[in-house]
């Protein structure tokens, strides 16, 4: 009898999955029931910015209605509050300084001219130009769309199966294999 009733506690689901938000972020996370408001907030804080002492968390249904605040004893489990899957957890700041500001145009932004960039050696125009890429390819690497189109037809002629060897036009490098 108790074996039946330990089976069906443990069949009952341990983790939910939430739905996170605040003001600078929104995610889909998944908690186990049995973890604590105190570790469930510490949990958050690199999600959301929020320390958890400023946390003031908020469970949201699906039509984002409030549903209950979770406040008071950190102790409890998560398992305590009515939380089921895909419900949202809101996540709000209680202390007013430390409200992140992402405002972009209020970033002083650094801008580098452009034979500047040149000169230097660790940027991709600089890889680009080592290696002959892009723009800086030479036209003799370049393929013509006829080349590209008689590639593809001869490619096309090879059947599958058949023996084929590869090799680098400079002769070094040989492979034999399978189409």
């Amino acid at each position: 009898m108790d074996h039946l009733n330990v089976s069906a506690v443990s069949g009952s689901s341990a983790v939910v999955t939430l739905f996170v938000e605040s003001q600078n972020s929104s995610s889909e996370r998944r908690f186990q029931k049995s973890l604590t408001i105190e570790e469930l907030k510490v949990r958050l804080e690199p999600i959301v910015g929020i320390r958890p002492i400023d946390q003031q968390l908020v469970l949201l249904d699906a039509a984002s209605n409030p549903v209950c605040e979770i406040s008071g004893d950190d102790s409890r489990m998560l398992g305590f509050y009515p939380v089921k899957d895909l419900m949202t957890l809101s996540v709000k700041t209680t202390n007013s300084s430390a409200q992140m500001n992402f405002d972009e145009s209020q970033v002083e932004k650094y801008v580098m001219e452009d034979d500047e960039y040149d000169r230097r050696r660790d940027t991709v125009r600089a890889f680009k130009r080592r290696h002959r890429m892009g723009r800086f390819a030479d036209g003799a690497s370049e393929v013509s769309i006829d080349e590209d189109i008689k590639a593809k037809e001869l490619a096309l002629s090879i059947p599958v199966g058949s023996r084929c060897e590869v090799a680098l036009p400079d002769g070094e490098f040989r492979k034999r294999g399978t189409v």
